[in-house]
């Protein structure tokens, strides 16, 4: 059985990630730093051409910076098909299936999976983004 308190958690997990894509969406380098904690880690698995899996690491700045640098008029939009969010006391995991999109053309489609910790002042922070990129198998 899920407590009330467990369910109000589990929505403001839900509000952080969404704060994050839509800062994303506005290259907006405030909002996405804003749900970042100052420790986190942002990594994607991948596939290279030859068919050997590859584990890429990016900083939370230069993250902000890929995402700030992409021009004005190139509109992107994060799809969260379903959100699984499990609490227990100050830390939050989150799997959410995706698809991206640029222009409102699909680029690619994965799991996210976020790793959030509730600081001493109650907020939520992302402390790890783990994310698979696929450009098929996006149906």
């Amino acid at each position: 059985m899920i407590s009330k308190a467990q369910s109000v958690d589990e929505l403001a997990v839900q509000q952080v990630i969404d704060v994050l894509f839509n800062g994303m969406a506005a290259k907006d380098a405030v909002a996405i730093k804003s749900v970042m904690h100052s420790s986190a880690r942002l990594q994607s698995v991948s596939v290279d051409d030859s068919g050997k899996p590859q584990l890429q690491l990016e900083s939370v700045d230069d993250f902000v910076k890929q995402i700030t640098a992409i021009p004005s008029n190139t509109k992107i939009e994060e799809r969260v098909l379903f959100y699984d969010v499990k609490v227990d006391g100050n830390l939050a995991q989150v799997w959410a299936e995706y698809q991206f999109y640029i222009n409102d053309k699909m680029s690619h489609c994965g799991v996210d999976s976020f790793q959030l910790y509730k600081d001493d002042n109650g907020d939520w922070k992302i402390i790890q983004i783990a994310d698979t990129r696929h450009k098929d198998k996006c149906d």
